[in-house]
């Protein structure tokens, strides 16, 4: 049976931690969520990878027992659970039956505010961490993503590496990850999201006196970064093909990011036919993409090293020309298909735990609001034509970053 509750149960501690809960009596699952929004970018310079180094950490030893170790206490049980560190934000969560995920309440508020941080265990994950920096390092997609995020960003503390270095991976102290605890572990910053059959009383019972523990406070927000424009640049790699991007900044309010969607959508179909016509790719994509709330559109090539000029007049000529592209019939097949694809979706999830959590964490994650599921839904912005076609001028009359992986070092500027 559908579950119509629009409201959510919400407890704010003292200390500013948002305890909330999507109370779902009918549903068979359960899933839980705590987020802190802070990741690498609060790292310290000279300690690059300690929000992620922490995040290890949380395995282990918290208060309860001196054996605790999360991956293996929960490795057998039913439905999903993990970890995870970005830029901006760190998660643990869990989906499972409900005495599973009574039993995951439990013990992660002991892992957020009383972790052991126990300096022999520090020594087990240092080498897990040196083992998953050596692979993300000879992943060619992670290496181009990393070369892309330092060129168009500069020095801005967005592109602070996840994982650190390897020096200072095999550096990092306790000490350094008690000082980021205490510079980032903070009230303000964090809640509890759960959805599922569990009362919210009883979590807040479970919850509420351990995580009273953490201090008040919250930090600055994070500046959106801005692209720097100039002069193409390519990452050399004596490979058969070339990898071209060519990125716009554009400017949309986070709440109205459907409309750089839709654009995409309507342009993609024909620029990967226009250059498969040609053949003069291997892989080609138009997409919207965004850092904080710096967003920009992309248009992407993988072509071999002798069609990368044409494959880039093609290109202008086809963003100068795209408006014939966004026409009332394109508009009206392409929304009845998005309007499809989002009620099937908005099915599934209003009845998914998983997925009303996932709602409420998004909201929370951009900028602390608490919104239901269904509050999330009924202030979806649904773009216009015209709001793709105002959006496409400022591409066109706009300058963009060229960016390359490949063997060609003598990229053209992208000409409009």
């Amino acid at each position: 049976m559908a579950h119509q509750n629009t409201s959510l149960d919400i407890t704010n501690l003292s200390n500013g931690i948002k305890i909330v809960t999507d109370y779902m009596p009918e549903s068979a699952l359960a899933y839980s969520l705590w987020i802190l929004r802070a990741g690498a970018a609060h790292d310290l310079d000279s300690a690059l990878g300690t929000a992620h180094f922490h995040e290890h950490m949380f395995c282990y030893g918290n208060g309860l027992s001196d054996d605790f170790h999360f991956t293996s206490l929960t490795q057998d049980w039913p439905g999903g659970r993990n970890a995870g560190t970005s830029q901006s934000l760190t998660r643990i969560y869990m989906g499972s039956l409900p005495n599973r995920i009574r039993k995951f309440l439990e013990f992660v508020p002991h892992m957020v505010a009383t972790p052991v941080l126990c300096p022999e265990r520090m020594e087990i994950e240092r080498e897990i961490i040196e083992q998953e920096f050596l692979r993300s390092q000879s992943d060619e997609k992670k290496s181009f993503q990393r070369f892309r995020v330092q060129e168009m960003y500069g020095n801005h503390v967005i592109t602070k590496p996840v994982l650190g270095t390897h020096e200072s991976i095999m550096s990092i102290t306790r000490d350094d990850l008690v000082e980021y605890r205490n510079r980032n572990f903070l009230g303000g910053e964090m809640a509890l999201i759960t959805a599922g059959p569990i009362p919210h009383d009883e979590i807040v019972s479970m919850t509420a006196p351990v995580l009273s523990l953490i201090k008040e406070g919250q930090n600055h927000d994070l500046a959106p970064p801005e692209i720097l424009l100039g002069e193409p640049k390519n990452h050399y790699d004596p490979k058969k093909t070339q990898k071209i991007s060519m990125i716009f900044p554009v400017s949309i309010e986070s709440d109205k990011s459907s409309i750089g969607t839709l654009l995409c959508k309507l342009l993609t179909q024909e620029f990967n036919q226009l250059l498969r016509e040609n053949r003069v790719t291997y892989n080609s994509s138009v997409a919207l993409a965004k850092s904080l709330d710096t967003h920009y559109i992309e248009f992407s090539v993988e072509t071999s090293p002798e069609k990368v000029q044409q494959a880039f007049n093609l290109a202008s000529e086809f963003i100068r020309n795209a408006h014939q592209h966004i026409t009332a019939k394109r508009y009206d097949s392409m929304m009845d298909k998005q309007i499809y694809d989002d009620l099937k979706s908005l099915e599934q999830n209003r009845n998914s735990a998983h997925g009303r959590v996932s709602a409420i964490y998004n909201e929370f994650k951009r900028d602390r609001s608490i919104r239901s599921f269904d509050e999330v839904v009924d202030s979806r912005y649904v773009p216009t034509m015209d709001d793709a076609a105002n959006l496409l001028s400022t591409v066109k009359s706009g300058t963009g970053l060229v960016l390359g992986w490949g063997p060609r070092n003598d990229l053209p500027s992208i000409q409009l």
